[in-house]
């Protein structure tokens, strides 16, 4: 932060050498008038050190702000990333128990389709058989119809 001060001060500063130089200008020195030029110092001395903590208390105050400003913005950050992370928790554990459910369906479902397939089989098996007796029986047939013919 002390950064952002040196340009205002610098300038404040400037500032004051311009006015204590018009205010020397202003004011001719008088020979033999030491205490006037020590006067007119420790005026502009005065002056400066006014004008110096009136500057260093808006600095103050700007700082103040700035720092309420930021705790401010972490404050709603943090309530903002607690809402997300929560949020997404809950998602993650929507997630793990649609997980298991789809587990346990592809398990109740291949054990149905397993069980199905060897029901499947075992009746092909079965019409096949009663195909191929129905033709030994039909072949006989014939062979009884074509001797007594």
């Amino acid at each position: 932060m002390r950064h952002l001060r040196w340009p205002g001060t610098l300038l404040l500063a400037a500032a004051l050498v311009a006015s204590a130089a018009s205010l020397s200008l202003a004011e001719p020195l008088r020979s033999g008038a030491n205490n006037s030029f020590h006067s007119r110092m420790d005026r502009f001395a005065a002056s400066v050190k006014a004008q110096t903590e009136r500057a260093a208390a808006v600095s103050e105050r700007a700082v103040e702000r700035t720092e309420q400003t930021v705790i401010t913005f972490k404050d709603r950050m943090r309530t903002h990333v607690e809402s997300v992370g929560a949020a997404l928790s809950e998602q993650k554990a929507k997630f793990a128990t649609l997980n298991r459910d789809a587990a346990t369906t592809l398990d109740s479902w291949m054990a149905v389709a397993v069980q199905s397939w060897a029901k499947m089989q075992r009746s092909t098996a079965e019409t096949l058989e009663r195909i191929a007796a129905w033709m030994r029986n039909q072949s006989e047939t014939e062979e009884q119809d074509g001797t007594h013919v």
